[in-house]
């Protein structure tokens, strides 16, 4: 039976395309172990093979910095950003298209189109880049967030690296809220959260599109939707939060409300088993569960201690009940039958 390395080097040479190599391995890893009918249940994140790849890509970020603090003071930030997209797709090309090396070519997607991004508002006469700079209404930031936009299409054309959907996906959200921002200057102060829940729900539409195509999550749709939800999920969970605060201070009741909603967005997770969507509202039912605990005055000074504890509890009791609690939500909502069709499988337990 063919080893993963063996396919991946067919890969490199060009007999196999990703796509094709991906779904290969995982049928015969699934065939191997006898777990074909529970395929859907691995919710798979695939970051390195060793930790040789986590050296090469300490070694890669190092690189780019190195050369950013030494070019920066000398040719300025345009040249060292334009050399810095050569540079990094240039890598890309060994790491990513012929090694197929996971965890070095998410940084070279992030070094590049953050850079190809950095190259579009040079280019309007921006020197210095700061968080400042995203929230002035400036066409350099548009234009900027535009080219990581493009860059970052063309980068996962060219790769097939599932992670560069989520960069695209940002900087779709960046692009969205410049021009918002550039049109009507002051609707963040009073319409920002929902922007934010749009530009969630949005993305979290592609995600479930992928999903929805690739129920037995044997394809690299299946990745692509992994990475969409991880930036849905905090986008959608803020919008919720702002909507929630108005303006204020979490109280009780404040709090109360959230942490419903992400109780709400962990079911969802549940239906369509997605692990990671859950994981972005963690931080937020954390952070209201102890001021609910506060306010009821249950922890005294360990109340973050007694949150902590909670959500573990609840974390450990939900990853060893998933299938059997996703089971029950499946019978019990009036969900269409053509939608359960489409979700991952509830695998048999022997």
């Amino acid at each position: 039976m063919p080893l993963r390395d063996d396919i991946t080097a067919a890969t490199a040479e060009g007999i196999i395309d990703p796509d094709r190599a991906e779904r290969l391995i995982a049928f015969l890893e699934a065939r191997r172990r006898g777990e074909a009918d529970r395929a859907a249940d691995r919710e798979e994140v695939r970051f390195a093979r060793g930790f040789h790849d986590v050296f090469l890509t300490i070694g890669i970020v190092m690189l780019f910095i190195g050369l950013g603090t030494m070019i920066v003071p000398v040719a300025g930030l345009l040249p060292t950003a334009f050399l810095a997209t050569i540079l990094s797709w240039a890598l890309a090309e060994f790491f990513a298209r012929r090694r197929r090396l996971v965890l070095p070519s998410m940084a070279l997607a992030i070094i590049f189109v953050v850079h190809a991004g950095v190259v579009g508002m040079a280019i309007f006469g921006l020197t210095v880049i700061s968080v400042d700079v995203l929230f002035e209404r400036s066409f350099a930031l548009l234009f900027g967030a535009l080219v990581a936009l493009v860059s970052g299409g063309a980068f996962f054309l060219r790769f097939r690296l599932p992670f560069t959907l989520a960069v695209t996906a940002a900087a779709a959200v960046v692009a969205f809220f410049s021009a918002v921002h550039l049109a009507a200057p002051g609707v963040f102060d009073t319409d920002g959260p929902l922007l934010l829940l749009i530009a969630g729900l949005a993305v979290f539409g592609v995600a479930m599109a992928f999903d929805l195509s690739d129920p037995q999550r044997r394809t690299l749709r299946s990745d692509n939707a992994f990475w969409l939800h991880l930036l849905a999920a905090p986008l959608i969970l803020r919008g919720v939060f702002h909507f929630v605060l108005a303006g204020g201070d979490l109280d009780a009741g404040s709090a109360l409300i959230i942490v419903g909603t992400v109780v709400l967005f962990g079911l969802l997770a549940v239906v369509i088993d997605r692990r990671a969507l859950l994981v972005a509202g963690l931080v937020y039912l954390g952070y209201s569960l102890s001021e609910l605990i506060r306010a009821a005055d249950l922890g005294g000074s360990s109340s973050a201690a007694l949150t902590l504890t909670l959500i573990g509890g609840m974390v450990i009791l939900l990853a060893v009940g998933w299938q059997q609690t996703r089971s029950a939500l499946i019978s019990a909502l009036p969900l269409p039958a053509n939608l359960v069709s489409r979700l991952p499988v509830i695998p048999e337990r022997p």
